[in-house]
């Protein structure tokens, strides 16, 4: 008879266990339905690394603010050809990966340090790295330096209208014939860095 009330206890405790198992695995299905919207909580969250994998990194875009400040400095200033450059500088960057996928570009910053100027984009961007597709931003530094690197030959600061040297390189008029001038030192936008960011 002893034997027979610790087989019902034991029965009892397993059938509970069971109940309380499948409660839980109900309540963990609903919540991944829910969250994820699949019935398995484990997919659910490998689903959604694969999202969160797949989705493009957002960015600190200061567009609004920052253009002005350069369109002022720079006023033939091009801002979808400079991020059409700095997409083609990413790509060449990424060019060891394949699938390389350049979402967007923004400006999300620039300084000024006397006569060179540094526009910061930031691009999202994704590639596949062992065959896996990885999202990152990158920072691109667009540097405006109006001195020949070494070995350069310096273009001359001059009007291109009338001959009549320019006091500074950051003219936009000419002070002798009044011509509108544009930026005669367009080589010296170059890509100085590209980093993770």
């Amino acid at each position: 008879m002893r034997w027979f009330i610790v087989l019902a206890v034991f029965a009892a405790v397993v059938l509970l266990g069971l109940v309380a198992f499948l409660a839980i695995r109900r309540k963990a299905c609903r919540l991944s339905r829910e969250l994820f919207g699949t019935a398995n909580f484990v997919s659910g969250l490998h689903a959604a690394q694969r999202q969160v994998e797949e989705t493009p990194r957002s960015l600190s875009g200061c567009d609004r603010i920052y253009l002005p400040q350069i369109c002022r400095d720079f006023p033939d200033f091009n801002v979808e050809q400079a991020k059409l450059y700095a997409c083609e500088a990413l790509q060449k960057y990424l060019a060891g990966y394949e699938g390389v996928v350049v979402h967007n570009v923004v400006i999300s910053r620039y300084r000024r340090y006397g006569v060179e100027k540094t526009i910061t984009f930031q691009a999202a961007a994704e590639h596949l790295e062992d065959g896996v597709k990885k999202q990152e931003k990158y920072e691109l530094l667009y540097a405006y330096r109006p001195a020949a690197k070494e070995g350069e030959t310096v273009k001359a600061a001059s009007c291109p209208h009338c001959g009549a040297p320019l006091s500074s390189l950051e003219e936009r008029v000419c002070t002798y014939c009044r011509s509108r001038l544009v930026d005669l030192l367009d080589s010296a936008w170059s890509f100085t860095d590209i980093r993770i960011c």
